[in-house]
């Protein structure tokens, strides 16, 4: 592996453990309120990012379904202002009454 791809490996690390600490963070959450949480995100995400995410969360919280939706971010965006997903993971536009949160930051 080359300089930058470690590098690169290291900032996708922390990226992910900081995103398991917010899904179970949400699981705790849910598990007051519901059973079930709905989550949205383009596919290569879906595919690639959330696997290992999820199964951590599931280890976590068995009693919480995750309702993934994968999808082109104008048809998310769309989702979470009508109030159809818990929550969306993507690049997004600021958006009234609809929190962002960074999960990787540029330097």
């Amino acid at each position: 592996m080359t300089p930058d791809g470690r590098q690169l490996l290291a900032v996708i690390q922390r990226s992910l453990e900081e995103l398991d600490v917010a899904i179970a963070n949400i699981g705790r959450g849910a598990k007051q309120t519901r059973q079930s949480i709905s989550l949205g995100t383009t596919p290569l995400v879906a595919a690639n990012i959330l696997p290992p995410a999820m199964r951590e969360f599931r280890k976590l919280r068995p009693d919480v379904q995750i309702q993934l939706f994968d999808a082109d971010l104008p048809t998310l965006i769309q989702m979470v202002e009508s109030g159809k997903l818990d929550m969306s993971l993507g690049i997004f536009k600021a958006m009234p009454d609809v929190r962002r949160d960074p999960s990787f930051v540029s330097h």
